[in-house]
């Protein structure tokens, strides 16, 4: 129990971390927005940035954000990679040994509760607290998960605002070549989160989760129906 918890509060304080990560893009994307956004006294909007400068009583806000050159944005970008890959390599052994341990153990109670119920043993006495730790052990992967997603949506977001600024030409000739080397390094360097190439850290990780806990349930009973037919056979 005190492990479950403090996997708990871990996996919730990832979660934080990637919070950080994505409110840092979401400034870049503001500076580019409120920066880059006006061609020949018009200002430019795409259907995506929620960013709105149109009211009146945010004509100083956006006068008030100066022109940020693209050069700025592109070494935030570095830093928020660097950091992205400090926290990558910090995290990837802790996430694994939790993602692991929870699911043995998941495993273990779920086979128990599901041969009680075969057997006829099954109380909701016993099987309450189980499903309990269950949910303990599940719910905590959805924070970082949410969190990892939110920060390559934020770049793909980054990403389209440069795409659509570079589109209808409204760089000078210097910051163009910045916007694209932006756009190669948002290509090549996405932020999504992985843990050694095989387990993807987003909102589908739960569920596949949940359906690996479930194949690997159905072995076991199968495994436990075939022994009990050789021991009647016997």
């Amino acid at each position: 129990m005190p492990l479950d918890f403090i996997n708990m509060l871990e996996l919730y304080y990832y979660g934080h971390l990637f919070n950080l990560l994505q409110i840092r893009l979401k400034a870049i994307r503001v500076l580019l927005v409120s920066s880059y956004s006006h061609k020949n006294n018009r200002y430019f909007y795409s259907e995506h940035e929620s960013i709105n400068f149109s009211d009146k009583n945010n004509f100083m806000l956006r006068d008030r954000i100066a022109n940020v050159e693209i050069l700025s944005l592109l070494l935030m970008y570095c830093k928020i990679v660097k950091a992205y890959d400090f926290l990558n390599a910090a995290i990837k052994w802790q996430l694994l040994i939790i993602v692991t341990t929870s699911f043995v153990t998941l495993v273990g109670m779920a086979y128990r509760s599901a041969l009680s119920y075969i057997e006829n043993n099954f109380t909701w006495f016993n099987g309450l607290p189980d499903a309990a730790l269950m949910l303990i052990r599940v719910l905590p992967l959805i924070e970082p998960c949410v969190c990892a997603e939110g920060v390559h949506i934020e770049v793909i977001l980054l990403r389209t605002s440069l795409y659509s600024r570079v589109y209808n030409n409204i760089f000078d000739c210097n910051n163009r070549k910045f916007a694209n080397t932006l756009i190669a390094l948002t290509q090549a360097r996405s932020l999504s989160f992985s843990v050694f190439r095989m387990m993807e850290i987003n909102t589908t990780l739960p569920f596949k989760f949940l359906g690996l806990l479930i194949t690997y349930l159905v072995i076991l009973l199968q495994f436990y129906k075939v022994i009990n037919l050789d021991r009647r056979d016997l």
